[in-house]
C-alpha cells in the first residue's frame, strides 16, 4: 500500500489550475511542494503565503524535459500533475517511486499513453489516477452518478440509451495559456459524427447549441460502460460560440489553422464578466430524457483545482494500484461536499 503520510507535489503549482490546487490542499493543513521551472514564479506564489499556513508549502525546481529528476520525489507520496510532460519519464519514475499520481491533461492520447503504464505503477503498488479536473473529471463523475439512476442491467436498455455531455465556459473566465492552445488545436478536430445539439444549461444560460468536441471523457466512459456518449460543449456568449464553431466550416478552415498564434491569442482575453461554467449530463432512450444533472458555478480553473485537491486526499487511503480514470475509483459523492463548500458550485437533479 502507498504511504498514506508525506508531501503532495503539485507540478505546475503557480498555474491558472495549480495555484487552486495548492490553495485548496493548504487550507486543510496538507503539506504542499510547488514544483516548476521558475523558480522567480515558484518563490513569489510560496511568498504569498502568510501566517501559519507558510510553512505548508515551500518550491522544488523541476524540469520534467530531464531524464533523471535526482531528489524530485523526496518526501512526497502524491503528485498532481496541473501541466504536460513533453515525455513519459517524470511518470514513469513517479510509479516506479510507488508515488501516487493523478492528472488533470484532457488529451485522449496523452493519457492512452500513460494508461499504458499501469502494470509498471502495480508491481510497485502504485496508482495513477487520470481524467481528475472539471471535464474530464467531474464530466466523468456525473455521468457515473446518472448511471446509478437508470436501468443498465438489460440488453435492451442499455442499446436504446445515449448519453450527451454539455460543457459551458464562460466568456469572461482566464484560462491558462496551454488549456487554450489545446482548445483552439481541438476545434477544428471532431472524430464522431454526431451534430450540435441543443442543451440546457440552466440560469442564467438556458438551452444553447453546443458542438461536439474532442474531450477525452466521451471515449473512456463509452469503453467503461458500453453506452454511446458524446461530449459537446459551448461558450457563455451565443455570438462567440458561433463564430469560433465557424471555422469548421470548409471554407474557413484553412484560414484557421494559418493565424498567427499570437493573433488566436487574443481570443483568451476575458470578454465580459461572466466568469461562469456549466456541465450538463442527459441520458435519453427511444422515450426521451430518462435523467439529467447539471453543475454550474464560477472561475473553471478554482473547481478543476478543488476537484484534483479533493481527489487527492480522497485517495490518500486507498488500496488500489495501477492505472485508472477518476470515475473507476471514486464517485462524486465521495467529494462533493467539500468542493461545494470551497467553489459554491451549483447542483440540479
Amino acid at each position: 500500500m502507498v504511504n498514506q503520510s508525506g508531501k503532495i507535489l503539485v507540478v505546475g503549482g503557480y498555474g491558472e489550475v495549480g495555484q487552486h490546487v495548492v490553495r485548496s490542499l493548504v487550507s486543510d493543513g496538507v503539506e504542499v511542494v510547488v514544483a516548476g521551472r521558475s523558480r522567480a514564479k515558484g518563490d513569489a506564489f510560496v511568498a504569498s503565503f502568510g501566517g501559519d499556513v507558510a510553512v505548508l508549502v515551500s518550491f522544488r525546481e523541476l524540469d520534467l524535459s530531464a531524464r533523471e529528476f535526482g531528489s524530485a520525489l523526496e518526501g512526497v507520496t502524491t503528485v498532481i500533475m496541473c501541466a504536460e510532460p513533453p515525455h513519459l519519464n517524470f511518470v514513469t519514475h513517479c510509479f516506479e517511486s510507488g508515488v501516487r499520481y493523478l492528472d488533470i491533461s484532457a488529451e485522449p492520447n496523452y493519457l492512452g499513453r500513460i494508461a499504458e503504464l499501469s502494470a509498471i505503477a502495480s508491481a510497485n503498488k502504485s496508482l495513477g489516477v487520470l481524467s481528475v479536473g472539471i471535464a474530464p473529471g467531474l464530466t466523468n463523475l456525473l455521468v457515473k452518478d446518472v448511471f446509478g439512476k437508470v436501468d443498465l442491467n438489460s440488453a435492451a436498455a442499455k442499446a436504446s440509451l445515449q448519453v450527451s455531455i454539455g460543457v459551458l465556459l464562460g466568456v469572461g473566465d482566464s484560462h491558462g495559456a496551454q488549456a487554450f492552445d489545446w482548445t483552439i488545436e481541438n476545434l477544428l478536430k471532431w472524430k464522431k459524427s454526431a451534430q450540435p445539439v441543443q442543451l440546457n444549461y440552466g440560469a442564467p444560460w438556458g438551452e444553447r447549441r453546443s458542438y461536439p468536441f474532442e474531450f477525452s471523457d466521451q471515449y473512456i466512459l463509452e469503453k467503461s460502460y458500453g453506452v454511446p456518449v458524446t461530449t459537446y460543449t459551448c461558450f457563455s456568449s451565443a455570438l462567440l460560440t458561433n463564430i469560433m464553431f465557424s471555422y469548421r466550416h470548409p471554407l474557413l478552415a484553412p484560414i484557421f489553422r494559418h493565424l498567427p498564434k499570437k493573433v488566436l491569442h487574443l481570443m483568451n482575453s476575458p470578454m465580459g464578466s461572466d466568469a461562469g461554467y456549466s456541465l450538463r449530463v442527459e441520458a435519453r432512450n427511444e422515450s426521451g430524457l430518462v435523467h439529467a444533472i447539471t453543475i454550474s458555478g464560477e472561475t473553471e480553473a478554482k473547481i478543476t483545482g478543488v476537484v484534483a485537491a479533493e481527489a487527492a486526499k480522497f485517495l490518500m487511503t486507498t488500496t488500489a494500484t495501477g492505472v485508472k480514470h477518476i470515475h473507476e475509483v471514486m464517485s462524486l459523492a465521495d467529494i462533493w461536499e467539500n468542493v461545494q463548500k470551497k467553489t459554491a458550485a451549483m447542483l440540479v437533479s
